[in-house]
């Protein structure tokens, strides 16, 4: 490694400098590298810094504070620094359709990594279950009080739709979502049957308790609405 220090410190404050030629971050990564400087980092720990990154457990930092004298020119780290490094950072990509099959887009769209902190939710700690199915919230139609146990977030509706899960939608937003007409019909079919259909259920739906009286609302400020 010792031997190979000096080209590799070489390489990574040009790759800094490019990113906006002059930029303070180069003496910042100077300090690291300057036996000197009380921030250096010694053969063992420039070692493991580079394999950090070489296993993708870190990266070059660029500072960019607001007001800097130094802005990104973002077209001109695509065209030059892309084509440079060999970053391409626009690619098409494959997607799987309904029917399971795949494809590859024909245009090509920008990739980049970012990190990524997964949203746990758990109940373990803080499980609740309704005592009834017996409390309705006029002005919604959705359960309340006793009879409520949990509620979906815009956050997991999304993750629904990217799986296509449309029915588990349909049930969660409609059914069970404040149309009581149809909410008692599927929970008498459930007690009959042991399941209930969305389909056989289709002509008998009600209406959105919370779609109601949004419309309501708004139609009483006087805006025509086509909920």
């Amino acid at each position: 490694m010792p031997r190979n220090r000096k080209a590799a410190e070489k390489v990574c404050l040009e790759i800094i400098d490019s990113i906006a030629p002059g930029n303070p971050n180069v003496a910042l990564y100077q300090q690291l590298f300057d036996p000197k400087s009380p921030k250096y980092l010694n053969d063992a720990q420039f070692h493991s810094w580079i394999e950090r990154m070489r296993n993708k457990e870190g990266a070059l930092v660029y500072i960019d504070p607001p007001g800097s004298k130094f802005p990104l020119d973002v077209m001109r780290n695509i065209n030059v620094l892309g084509p440079k490094y060999g970053i391409k950072f626009f690619q098409q990509l494959w997607y799987q359709d309904e029917s399971g099959d795949w494809f590859l887009t024909p245009n090509a769209y920008l990739i980049l990594p970012f990190p990524v902190r997964r949203q746990a939710q758990l109940l373990v700690e803080k499980i609740s279950i309704p005592e009834n199915n017996h409390s309705i919230d006029d002005f919604t139609g959705q359960v309340t009080g006793d009879s409520k146990g949990s509620k979906i977030s815009y956050p997991e509706l999304s993750l629904l739709k990217a799986f296509g899960l449309k029915k588990t939608i349909e049930e969660f937003m409609h059914w069970r979502g404040g149309d009581v007409k149809g909410n008692r019909l599927m929970n008498q079919q459930i007690l009959k049957t042991g399941g209930a259909s969305l389909k056989a259920l289709e002509p008998y739906a009600g209406e959105v308790g919370s779609t109601r009286s949004l419309r309501n609302i708004l139609i009483g400020m006087h805006y025509d609405n086509t909920l």
